[in-house]
């Protein structure tokens, strides 16, 4: 509660100060707390918010556990950032950030609290924030916050002066794949194959309905390319599902095999289908 929200209660600055004697404790310089001096952080950032006005929001870690982005025990102080340059102090446990780069357009309301959007909160960790921990944070917005892939590569890709970028892109790519047509994706697995000595699959056969991305029909192997671009909705992900539990019917082993994994991990991926071709070897005639 704010001490203005006390005025608009028709509260004089003697009844003000009363009730702060017997019930009310400041947090801050322009907000109290109700019945007792405990408070958490969800109410230290709602004290700051009130004290600054609509052109703030919770930011960084704070704005994180907000949209669920980053761990819930993730701990550390309260984050809010800043439009104005309104003279704020803030209590203990708070970290106000002016960022040069902050707009309007990068505040909005969540459960009752300003906040800084969940693309603003990854521009704010990035710098500090390891490839695996953006890459959660985009699952977090594609899964649960409304974000297709396309979208998120389209705003990463556009960035520009941005510490960290080279961290995003590459957590975009686990992401979303890379802004390529299929074949390509293909294109690049067959080259692996090439490289490697590994047999060259058929691509885009048939195995009942389901077409099959990469068969080794002789062999009993299926290869599928995933990527979050075509499988990361809830839809493709039980069609998925389906499609594995058909191709297992229908007497073949499937590996499934992303776009990082192709691109980065390629020795494992080598080794993994070397096993299963080896595999099916053994279990022909």
């Amino acid at each position: 509660m704010s001490r203005d929200q006390l005025r608009d209660l028709d509260m004089t600055e003697s009844q003000i100060q009363e009730r702060f004697e017997r019930s009310l404790w400041p947090v801050g310089t322009a907000a109290f707390a109700l019945g007792h001096p405990g408070v958490s952080r969800r109410a230290l950032g709602r004290a700051v918010l009130l004290q600054a006005g609509p052109s703030a929001g919770l930011s960084f870690l704070s704005s994180g556990r907000l949209w669920q982005m980053v761990p819930a025990g993730t701990r550390g102080p309260v984050h809010v950032s800043v439009l104005n340059r309104r003279k704020i102090i803030p209590p203990p446990g708070v970290v106000l950030h002016r960022p040069p780069t902050l707009t309007e357009d990068d505040l909005v309301d969540h459960n009752g609290l300003r906040v800084v959007t969940p693309e603003r909160t990854v521009i704010d960790l990035l710098p500090t924030s390891t490839v695996p921990e953006v890459t959660r944070m985009l699952e977090q917005m594609v899964t649960n916050l409304g974000r297709s892939p396309d979208q998120l590569h389209a705003w990463g890709t556009e960035l520009r002066h941005l510490g960290g970028k080279s961290t995003l892109l590459r957590a975009l790519d686990n992401v979303a794949g890379p802004a390529v047509i299929r074949s390509e994706f293909e294109a690049l697995f067959r080259s692996v194959c090439l490289e490697s000595g590994l047999p060259i699959a058929e691509t885009n056969q048939r195995v009942g309905r389901w077409e099959i991305d990469a068969l080794y029909r002789e062999l009993g192997v299926a290869i599928e390319l995933d990527s979050y671009r075509w499988h990361g909705g809830k839809w493709q992900f039980h069609r998925d599902r389906r499609k594995g539990l058909a191709i297992s019917k229908a007497g073949f082993e499937l590996l499934r095999i992303s776009w990082p994994q192709l691109k980065h991990d390629r020795r494992e991926v080598i080794e993994a289908i070397q096993y299963a071709l080896a595999r099916g070897a053994a279990r022909r005639p």
